[in-house]
């Protein structure tokens, strides 16, 4: 089962749920989806599971339940992933889509991508090959986050917030 969470965040990530929408419509990815909309407008009519937020205990059901998270790139959802050591691909919001009002989660991905903690995808098209790959390879996170890795996230959070 593939976990879809895009987060709190106010706006919207349509461009994530209608991609992975249109994958289970063509049936391209065999896996079920579960997928956490949060603010997004967009709502799937393919995925059987989908609601705006999960009850805490069902949240954890699903994390605890997933074979792979896709997250976007905030600091919550990468860290949840994370510590529970599930697979994650991590899709960061644009502002020139709409997705948010910078392009921090565009520098976040960077850093996450250093720790090879997990697949950055910076084009939406790319979803379904790195599902495929993760999926494939069963690519497994580090039980630990680096604890460098980790102090650069949260300052680069900090600098962005400031």
């Amino acid at each position: 089962m593939i976990f879809v969470s895009v987060g709190a965040n106010p706006h919207p990530f349509d461009r994530l749920i209608k991609e992975v929408d249109r994958l289970v419509s063509e049936k391209k990815i065999k896996d079920e989806f579960i997928v956490q909309l949060g603010n997004t407008n967009y709502y799937s009519k393919n995925i059987k599971k989908v609601k705006k937020f999960w009850k805490e205990n069902e949240y954890k059901k699903i994390l605890r339940s997933c074979n792979l998270i896709i997250t976007h790139a905030g600091l919550g959802n990468v860290m949840v992933g994370m510590e529970h050591n599930k697979p994650l691909i991590v899709v960061p919001r644009r502002k020139e889509f709409g997705e948010h009002v910078d392009n921090h989660q565009m520098e976040m991905a960077k850093y996450i991508e250093k720790s090879e903690s997990c697949l950055v995808i910076h084009d939406i098209n790319d979803l379904e090959s790195s599902i495929k790959k993760m999926v494939k390879i069963k690519i497994k996170l580090k039980k630990r986050v680096e604890p460098e890795i980790l102090n650069i996230i949260k300052n680069l959070v900090k600098s962005i917030l400031e």
